[in-house]
Protein backbone atom coordinates (compact mmCIF):
# COMPACT_ATOMS: atom_id res chain seq x y z
CA UNK A 1 0.00 0.00 0.00
CA UNK A 2 1.37 3.37 -1.02
CA UNK A 3 1.96 5.89 1.77
CA UNK A 4 0.39 9.32 1.31
CA UNK A 5 2.77 12.09 0.37
CA UNK A 6 3.41 14.73 2.96
CA UNK A 7 2.32 18.07 1.58
CA UNK A 8 3.72 21.34 2.85
CA UNK A 9 1.57 24.42 2.30
CA UNK A 10 2.71 27.99 2.55
CA UNK A 11 0.16 29.86 4.69
CA UNK A 12 0.92 33.13 2.95
CA UNK A 13 0.87 32.33 -0.77
CA UNK A 14 -0.99 28.98 -0.60
CA UNK A 15 1.46 27.09 -2.80
CA UNK A 16 1.73 23.35 -2.12
CA UNK A 17 5.09 21.61 -2.09
CA UNK A 18 6.04 17.95 -1.80
CA UNK A 19 7.95 17.71 1.49
CA UNK A 20 10.68 15.63 -0.16
CA UNK A 21 11.51 18.46 -2.56
CA UNK A 22 11.94 21.07 0.14
CA UNK A 23 13.49 18.92 2.87
CA UNK A 24 15.30 21.06 5.43
CA UNK A 25 13.69 24.30 4.32
CA UNK A 26 11.75 26.09 7.03
CA UNK A 27 10.38 28.88 4.86
CA UNK A 28 8.63 29.11 1.50
CA UNK A 29 11.06 29.66 -1.39
CA UNK A 30 8.47 31.93 -3.03
CA UNK A 31 7.41 34.30 -0.24
CA UNK A 32 9.75 33.49 2.67
CA UNK A 33 7.00 32.73 5.24
CA UNK A 34 7.12 29.62 7.52
CA UNK A 35 5.44 26.42 6.26
CA UNK A 36 2.35 24.58 7.56
CA UNK A 37 2.50 20.77 7.25
CA UNK A 38 -0.50 18.54 6.50
CA UNK A 39 -0.93 14.96 5.37
CA UNK A 40 -3.41 15.79 2.59
CA UNK A 41 -3.45 18.45 -0.11
CA UNK A 42 -5.56 21.45 0.80
CA UNK A 43 -7.17 23.87 -1.61
CA UNK A 44 -5.19 27.06 -1.67
CA UNK A 45 -8.31 29.20 -1.17
CA UNK A 46 -6.56 32.14 -2.79
CA UNK A 47 -8.93 34.65 -4.34
CA UNK A 48 -7.82 35.30 -7.93
CA UNK A 49 -8.70 38.99 -7.62
CA UNK A 50 -6.25 39.34 -4.72
CA UNK A 51 -3.54 36.88 -5.74
CA UNK A 52 0.05 38.13 -5.71
CA UNK A 53 1.55 35.01 -7.26
CA UNK A 54 0.57 32.94 -10.28
CA UNK A 55 1.66 29.45 -11.30
CA UNK A 56 2.04 28.34 -14.90
CA UNK A 57 0.13 25.04 -15.09
CA UNK A 58 2.33 23.79 -17.93
CA UNK A 59 5.67 23.94 -16.11
CA UNK A 60 4.97 25.09 -12.53
CA UNK A 61 6.86 28.39 -12.92
CA UNK A 62 5.72 31.01 -10.42
CA UNK A 63 5.54 34.74 -11.12
CA UNK A 64 4.95 37.22 -8.32
CA UNK A 65 3.38 40.63 -8.85
CA UNK A 66 4.18 42.16 -5.47
CA UNK A 67 5.28 45.73 -5.91
CA UNK A 68 4.10 45.98 -9.53
CA UNK A 69 3.04 49.55 -8.81
CA UNK A 70 6.59 50.49 -7.82
CA UNK A 71 8.11 48.90 -10.92
CA UNK A 72 5.62 50.71 -13.16
CA UNK A 73 6.30 53.98 -11.35
CA UNK A 74 10.06 53.54 -11.90
CA UNK A 75 10.09 52.04 -15.39
CA UNK A 76 6.62 52.69 -16.80
CA UNK A 77 5.87 50.88 -20.04
CA UNK A 78 9.24 49.09 -19.94
CA UNK A 79 7.94 46.94 -17.03
CA UNK A 80 4.94 45.80 -19.08
CA UNK A 81 7.14 45.11 -22.11
CA UNK A 82 9.50 43.00 -19.97
CA UNK A 83 6.53 40.98 -18.65
CA UNK A 84 5.09 40.52 -22.14
CA UNK A 85 1.99 42.68 -21.64
CA UNK A 86 2.41 44.44 -24.96
CA UNK A 87 -0.97 46.17 -25.12
CA UNK A 88 -0.24 48.06 -21.91
CA UNK A 89 3.38 48.66 -22.88
CA UNK A 90 2.27 50.44 -26.04
CA UNK A 91 -0.70 52.15 -24.35
CA UNK A 92 1.53 53.35 -21.50
CA UNK A 93 4.06 54.79 -23.92
CA UNK A 94 1.40 56.56 -25.99
CA UNK A 95 -0.33 57.95 -22.90
CA UNK A 96 2.97 59.17 -21.51
CA UNK A 97 3.69 61.02 -24.75
CA UNK A 98 0.16 62.46 -25.02
CA UNK A 99 -0.05 63.57 -21.37
CA UNK A 100 3.53 64.77 -21.10
CA UNK A 101 4.40 62.06 -18.58
CA UNK A 102 1.47 62.64 -16.19
CA UNK A 103 0.04 59.20 -16.95
CA UNK A 104 3.31 57.74 -15.59
CA UNK A 105 2.02 58.63 -12.09
CA UNK A 106 -1.50 57.24 -12.68
CA UNK A 107 -0.71 53.92 -14.41
CA UNK A 108 0.91 52.38 -11.27
CA UNK A 109 -2.47 52.45 -9.51
CA UNK A 110 -3.73 49.86 -12.00
CA UNK A 111 -0.54 47.83 -12.44
CA UNK A 112 -1.41 44.91 -10.11
CA UNK A 113 -4.88 44.51 -11.62
CA UNK A 114 -3.41 44.60 -15.13
CA UNK A 115 -0.89 41.90 -14.25
CA UNK A 116 -3.51 39.70 -12.53
CA UNK A 117 -5.76 39.93 -15.58
CA UNK A 118 -2.84 39.15 -17.88
CA UNK A 119 -1.85 35.96 -16.05
CA UNK A 120 -5.44 34.75 -15.59
CA UNK A 121 -6.19 35.23 -19.31
CA UNK A 122 -3.10 33.18 -20.15
CA UNK A 123 -4.51 30.34 -18.00
CA UNK A 124 -2.13 30.68 -15.05
CA UNK A 125 -3.48 29.62 -11.66
CA UNK A 126 -3.45 31.82 -8.54
CA UNK A 127 -0.80 30.45 -6.24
Amino acid sequence: MKQPEEIVICPSCGIEFDARHIAGMKTCPVCGKPFVQTSEPQPSGVDASLANAFRNPANGHIERIDGAWAWVLLFGCIYFAAKGVWTHAVAGLLLAIITGGISWFIYPIFAARIMRTHYLRKGWQPA
